[in-house]
């Protein structure tokens, strides 16, 4: 293949570009995705007012959006069982941080 060193300039040009559109690979979230999770995003809470030195049982945690510093839905069985290392305010966040 020959080409002009017009057409040699053009077509590096168009494969920077084409380098550019392809981006690097790697997924990172928006600034406004990362306000949007911190609304969506589900935490177990507790379900009414528990008192210190509780042990915590299914029926008194609950599921909220909003918020943050939870333990996840899917890690609710980690709360389960635990015992209060203080008071917890109805819709408080569980965390491990709350556990004797």
């Amino acid at each position: 293949m020959s080409a002009s060193p017009e057409e040699l300039t053009k077509y590096v040009k168009t494969i920077r570009d084409a380098e550019i559109l392809l981006g690097d690979g790697i997924k990172v979230p928006q600034k406004s995705e990362i306000a949007t999770k911190k609304v969506v995003t589900k935490f177990v809470v507790a379900k009414h007012n528990i008192p210190k030195d509780t042990t915590l049982t299914m029926e008194m945690l609950s599921c909220k959006r909003g918020g943050y510093g939870g333990l996840k839905p899917k890690d609710i069985n980690k709360a389960i069982g635990q015992v209060l290392s203080k008071d917890v305010s109805m819709d408080e966040a569980i965390h491990v941080g709350l556990f004797a």
